[in-house]
């Protein structure tokens, strides 16, 4: 075993009371702290941390819900995240290797800190990583991939599908490339911003179709006017309409030709009121955004690994020492970023007032 580090720096909700508890409540930014680096158990590792993703279902995203301005969250939720990392301490066979934490369960160690420990059943390893992604960008992985790996298996996707992806704020860009991945002959990128789309052209999409200040019959018409002659009439195209659209997409949906399977994401928007049960040929098909079974993380982790699919040019990434800023904006003004904390300098001056982190 190598030598550990004298302590874990952590951002904490609350200072952690004599008793080694943190608070069930806290009021204001998160404070970092510095705490014991715990004795490792069997079957136990230290990890430092490279990178923890920012879940798009952490309190974030539900505070305003729940709690008005967010200024009150419980200590369990700080948050649920996904977190990368080198094994530093503990784990015969994991000494020395890159590893992703899938899904941790926050609580006095998780993934705002220098290191947190963690039993080898939740560690999965990072395989055959190029330099580029960077090792703390794959902690986002898993969570921006589930949903549209997911969306993709239950559409069937396999080679030489036809597919139409409307809308790529949220879950659209990432649809694209494993749509791609999964051998899809033509992928349609629909958006109404013009930046977005020229990115997806870059990392998949065959053609994108920018449907701003367009209405839903004119931008319906070029999507006819692409697929043009294609004899796709009898088996149709696979049309995913994305989390975060505008209503003017799922508007552009309902036009399509009754032989495509149309396919809604959650809680996308749709172009009638009371959703399915009004639209021709059977209604839409909704897809839960429920994620994907564990085992198929491996999969995922490796598209990323070998390039198949672009993550970094996707995310944004902020220090840990912004968490304060990041985690205090308005859940409903990037709603639809995918967050990624790096780690800076950790540690405490000689005057033991908290530095920014690694």
């Amino acid at each position: 075993m190598t030598e550990l580090p004298d302590k874990i720096i952590s951002w904490q909700t609350a200072q952690p009371d004599p008793g080694g508890k943190p608070a069930e409540k806290f009021a204001g930014p998160l404070e970092l702290a510095a705490m014991p680096v715990p004795a490792l158990g069997p079957g136990q590792v230290l990890v430092e941390i490279a990178g923890c993703s920012l879940c798009r279902r952490s309190p974030r995203a539900t505070a305003e819900d729940e709690v008005g301005d967010g200024a009150a969250l419980n200590a369990v939720q700080t948050p649920l995240h996904d977190i990368s990392g080198r094994v530093v301490a503990g784990g015969t066979g994991w000494l020395g290797l890159e590893v992703l934490i899938p899904a941790f369960s926050p609580g006095r160690y998780h993934g705002l800190s220098s290191h947190v420990p963690v039993a080898v059943h939740d560690l999965l390893e990072i395989k055959n990583r190029r330099a580029i992604p960077p090792l703390a960008h794959l902690s986002m992985a898993v969570e921006a991939l589930a949903i549209p790996f997911q969306a993709a298996m239950h559409a069937g996707i396999t080679p030489g599908d036809k597919v139409i992806v409307l809308g790529q704020d949220a879950e659209g860009p990432f649809l694209v490339q494993v749509a791609k991945t999964l051998g899809a002959a033509r992928v349609v990128a629909v958006d109404t911003s013009e930046a977005r789309l020229s990115m997806i052209l870059s990392h998949g999409a065959d053609l994108a179709i920018n449907t701003a200040g367009k209405s839903p019959e004119e931008a319906a018409a070029e999507i006819a006017h692409i697929r043009g002659s294609e004899k796709d009439e009898v088996c149709g195209w696979k049309v995913f309409l994305t989390r975060g659209s505008r209503p003017a997409l799922g508007a552009v949906m309902d036009l399509l030709p009754q032989s495509d399977r149309r396919m809604v994401i959650g809680s996308a928007p749709t172009g009638h009121e009371s959703g399915a049960d009004n639209l021709p040929g059977g209604g839409l098909d909704i897809i839960e955004p429920t994620g994907c079974p564990p085992e198929d993380y491996p999969r995922l982790v490796e598209w990323v690994t070998s390039d198949k699919i672009e993550l970094s040019s996707f995310l944004l990434t902020r220090p840990m020492s912004w968490v304060g800023q990041v985690m205090g904006r308005s859940p409903k003004s990037d709603l639809n970023a995918r967050i990624v904390f790096t780690a800076d300098d950790f540690g405490f001056g000689d005057e033991q007032e908290a530095k920014s982190c690694r």
